[in-house]
């Protein structure tokens, strides 16, 4: 059984792009401006087309084009842009392996990461974070996959699947993906909610976003009637982040409104 060091260097950790990285590093700022993000995205001309694709979706019914990244920036806000900006050159980075389809897989990475954002809305944390931190849970997927050794399907719910990663690894994808995103500077709480989403309760600190992308996770994978849903929630995870499983079963969004694929 290998090492998640040596799992790292079998996986071909991709390297991330200086505008990636600069991206990641500006979550330690507090003075971000739409001039500094400007600057930043203008860099990357793929990037650049990327963002004004996003301001110009159906999603946000303008009556006119956004033709300047500024404008775009303006529209989408500087935190909701730089998150889904690293999702795109995440998302470039990373190769996905043979027999994977890549819109199968972006269409579930989207899903976990809209339900994400949903359950980090409802409970008052940073819901582009949030965003963000559930669309890189399934990369560590990807990265297992690396090793050409056959995995669970995806539709294997995912407490099942990641405790069949550890049993044939040593650890799960989150951790797998936490490994990454420390080795790219993302932020501690990013690396940990990746690093504790298994099992948030069984580690100290507590993360509730490690729980809301536990949960995330499985609403992703569940089907979509109430009683799926309901036998699909961990209700001690639920509890824990004071909501209820009735009101997830009342209010989930439609996962079709997460794959706008806009950016991805």
């Amino acid at each position: 059984m290998k090492s998640l060091d040596e799992l790292m260097q079998t996986a071909r950790l991709p390297v991330m792009p200086e505008v990636a990285l600069t991206l990641v590093a500006s979550f330690a700022s507090e003075t971000l401006d739409i001039t500094y993000m400007r600057d930043v995205i203008s860099k990357d001309p793929a990037l650049t087309a990327s963002v004004l694709r996003l301001a110009n979706s159906p999603i946000y019914g303008l009556s006119r084009s956004v033709n300047s990244l500024d404008a775009a920036i303006s529209i989408l806000g500087i935190s909701k842009v730089r998150t889904q900006a690293i999702a795109v050159c995440l998302s470039n980075a990373i190769e996905l392996p043979r027999g994977m389809s890549r819109e199968s897989f972006w269409s579930r990475s989207m899903c976990c990461a809209g339900y994400a954002m949903w359950l980090a809305l409802a409970v008052g944390l940073d819901e582009n974070e949030a965003w963000l931190t559930g669309i890189m849970l399934h990369l560590g997927e990807v990265l297992i996959w690396q090793m050409q050794t056959p995995l669970p399907a995806p539709a294997v719910p995912p407490d099942a699947r990641w405790q069949a990663e550890r049993a044939q690894f040593g650890f799960d994808e989150g951790q797998v993906m936490a490994e990454a995103a420390r080795r790219w500077y993302f932020p501690a709480e990013i690396v940990q909610a990746l690093r504790d989403c298994a099992q948030p309760l069984e580690v100290t600190p507590f993360s509730p976003l490690a729980v809301v992308l536990h949960l995330a996770a499985t609403l992703s994978e569940a089907g979509q009637g109430d009683d799926a849903i309901l036998q699909a929630m961990p209700p001690e995870l639920v509890a824990r982040l004071g909501i209820d499983i009735e009101w997830i079963a009342q209010y989930l969004p439609d996962p079709a409104s997460f794959t706008d694929r806009s950016m991805l």
